[in-house]
């Protein structure tokens, strides 16, 4: 019987945060670079925030899939899960709403793309060592 490969928490919460954090810093800083320019619309500017919302669970589940040594897909996609729940429980903590749509796009997003970051991630670890 083939033993399943060990699951490591703490890699999947530093891809969780690492992604947060890096959303939290390009949003604003592009909010500010695109003002004016091909950003004029609500909606131009809700598909940068997507945009950024994606390469933040790549890169998540890349951090993870570096932490993970194994099972970097798993990772990934766990540290994508772990970046949707930060967005909802800060959602939630500064009044905003959220619905079931919303919630369901970001894990349709998230979900794939960390895998696939944390896919990346294990290659890279697995080439280096």
């Amino acid at each position: 019987m083939q033993q399943r490969p060990k699951v490591r928490w703490l890699a999947i919460i530093m891809g969780g945060v690492c992604g947060a954090v890096l959303t939290l810093g390009l949003i604003p800083l592009l909010a500010r670079l695109l003002v004016g320019g091909w950003v004029t619309t609500w909606e131009s500017f809700l598909g940068v925030v997507m945009a950024v919302f994606a390469f933040s669970c790549f890169f998540g589940g890349l951090v993870a899939g570096l932490w993970a040594r194994s099972a970097g897909g798993t990772h990934g996609a766990w540290a994508g899960i772990c970046l949707v729940a930060i967005y909802l429980v800060t959602n939630l903590a500064m009044g905003y709403g959220t619905d079931i749509m919303g919630l369901l796009l970001d894990l349709i997003i998230a979900i794939p793309l960390g895998a696939l970051g944390g896919l990346v991630g294990a290659r890279i670890r697995q080439t280096r060592a």
